[in-house]
């Protein structure tokens, strides 16, 4: 090979490094973190992988263990189970990590094709939303300062709550401000609820229970503690959500894959291994019946 021709071959390769770098620029300028492309479901090569979508699939980004961004990377509970139902059913996504107050107007507006990561299960959120069956049952519980006097609902009498947009945090101190007088503080995630609580700006914070179980068996907030484990009522449910009517087949897809990783014990090892000893099995003992109960109607 001439001179000349290693020049031409070099050359090349910088306008592509150029091409990839700049493609990834883009894609971190829309929020796009470890895009996440199935197996190929056809390898034989008879339909066209390009031809299939590639669904925009929003998580939240700071809410351990289901979903959170690590080093760049999304991690948690959610997101291995959403990997090996894409796997084994055969379809292509890319995942877009950002704050809860952003994650379901996104959905509803069309700039996302589906939402995970602790999206619970409403009779209001259906009436805009679709979602999959159920794979974790949740509820709420209190957090306050390891000084701090509150042991029930009756101690919330004249406190500051702090709580996340459009969260059921947010509906459980909304509902009860009155009776309460409750003065309640809204942020965009979790950490800046602790932090609030933290800096004494809030008496308490509300969150999904086995998120608040797993941050104070990991010693993740010292100074803090679980002053009331169970806020009424305690029936949600965390599910796939996507726009109403938008994408039909990536639920049935979901459903599908769902089923087989509770079948053959996937599901059960996933959850296992972020929770260990603390898993209660009322988290995941959830049939697809509770999606459409009357009792899931428990915030917006």
């Amino acid at each position: 090979m001439s001179s000349r021709q290693n020049k031409k071959i070099k050359s090349l390769w910088r306008r592509v490094g150029a091409l990839l770098t700049m493609a990834a620029a883009a894609a971190a300028a829309l929020g796009i973190i470890n895009p996440a492309l199935a197996v190929d479901p056809d390898p034989a090569g008879k339909v066209s992988t390009q031809l299939q979508p590639v669904y925009r699939i929003g998580c939240e980004s700071s809410f351990m263990p289901f979903s959170w961004v690590e080093d760049g990377v999304c991690r948690g509970i959610d997101i291995e189970i959403l990997a090996e139902i894409a796997r084994r059913q055969g379809f292509r996504y890319e995942l877009y990590p950002q704050n809860f107050t952003s994650l379901l107007p996104k959905l509803s507006s069309g700039l996302l094709d589906a939402a995970v990561g602790g999206v619970s299960i409403t009779q209001k959120r259906a009436q805009i939303l679709d979602f999959s069956d159920p794979y974790f049952r949740c509820g709420l519980a209190l957090a306050a300062r390891e000084n701090s006097q509150i042991k029930s609902l009756n101690d919330l009498f004249g406190k500051t709550a702090v709580v996340k947009y459009g969260s059921l945090g947010s509906y459980f101190a909304e509902t009860n401000m009155s009776r309460l007088d409750l003065k309640i503080i809204y942020v965009e995630d979790s950490p800046s609820m602790v932090k609030v609580v933290m800096q004494g700006k809030a008496d308490f914070y509300t969150e999904d229970q086995p998120v608040m179980i797993y941050h104070m068996a990991q010693h993740l907030h010292p100074g803090l503690h679980m002053a009331i484990e169970e806020l009424p009522p305690q029936v949600w449910g965390y599910a796939l959500a996507v726009s109403r009517g938008s994408v039909p087949e990536l639920v049935a897809m979901f459903n599908q894959g769902l089923a087989e990783l509770k079948a053959d014990g996937t599901y059960q090892r996933i959850v296992k291994k972020y929770f260990g000893d603390l898993l209660n099995p009322r988290w995941v003992d959830l049939p697809p019946a509770q999606s459409g109960s009357p009792a899931a109607d428990r915030g917006e």
